[in-house]
């Protein structure tokens, strides 16, 4: 089972290869195959009927700029996660947790030996 999984995943390594060095070599496809891969999906989805894909192109700029802005509006909840993630953090909380049930245990203990 093993070796079919890995025989599968270098098959699909070699294909993503395969469509790298096809996009990026001048000899690489025939002639009316040299077309960006969004001008091929909306090729393809018009001659199936359904409605093209719209593509925006943006400048570097820009985008490095939005990048700039999610990684801003992102840095408090990666900041949070990584807090929690924390082995102390971990170790401190279930620390916490146990000593809660166990008190929770004891005085329901306490509480039963007194009625009888």
């Amino acid at each position: 089972m093993l070796y079919i999984y890995y025989s599968s995943f270098i098959m699909l390594i070699g294909a993503e290869l395969n469509q790298v060095i096809e996009e990026h070599i001048p000899e690489g496809k025939n002639e009316g195959e040299k077309t960006l891969n969004t001008e091929r999906v909306e090729r393809e989805q018009t001659t199936a009927g359904e409605a093209p894909v719209q593509v925006t192109v943006q400048a570097p700029e820009h985008i490095e700029h939005e990048m700039s802005e999610i990684r801003s509006r992102m840095a408090q909840d990666l900041s949070n996660l990584r807090e929690r993630l924390e082995p102390q953090a971990i170790k401190e909380r279930g620390k916490q947790s146990l000593q809660k049930r166990l008190r929770s245990i004891l005085s329901s203990a306490k509480h039963t030996l007194r009625r009888q």
